[in-house]
């Protein structure tokens, strides 16, 4: 909702056409709100940004990206950064009032955890990384 709605300050979309783009815009599970949702819901705006929000944020939705989070493993042939991005997307998603900068300090052990690597892990947390950023440059130097 936050590129669209960025894409609707800037090209200074009214309601109609707000609706229209939203709507354009949905796929795959998404999409399904269409269907699942009689007209005098999927055509009104205030409803359509209301069962959206419902079904793909709140406590349920969180919990769940915190679950993946916790689960998360590095997979073979994953790049570090590539880990690092998914840590932080699944970090922004399962704790989506919290502030960055207190979310990159926790998801540092995320990332470290999911390594799959103790030692490596056990050597990066002994330099003791402020954050997830941190954490990835450690990681990346004893890589090297």
């Amino acid at each position: 909702m936050a590129q669209f709605n960025n894409c609707a300050q800037h090209n200074k979309w009214n309601r109609a056409e707000k609706l229209a783009y939203l709507r354009n815009a949905l796929d795959s599970e998404a999409a399904n709100v269409l269907w699942d949702y009689g007209t005098e819901i999927t055509d009104s705006l205030s409803g359509l940004t209301k069962i959206l929000e419902s079904r793909f944020r709140g406590k349920a939705i969180s919990e769940k990206h915190r679950i993946e989070l916790r689960n998360r493993i590095c997979k073979r042939d994953e790049t570090l950064q590539s880990l690092h991005n998914d840590i932080r997307r699944l970090a922004t998603l399962a704790y989506p009032g919290v502030q960055p900068h207190t979310r990159d300090v926790i998801t540092g052990d995320y990332f470290l955890d999911a390594l799959g690597n103790p030692d490596l892990s056990l050597k990066v947390r002994e330099r003791r990384p402020e954050d997830l950023d941190a954490a990835l440059r450690i990681t990346l130097e004893w890589e090297v």
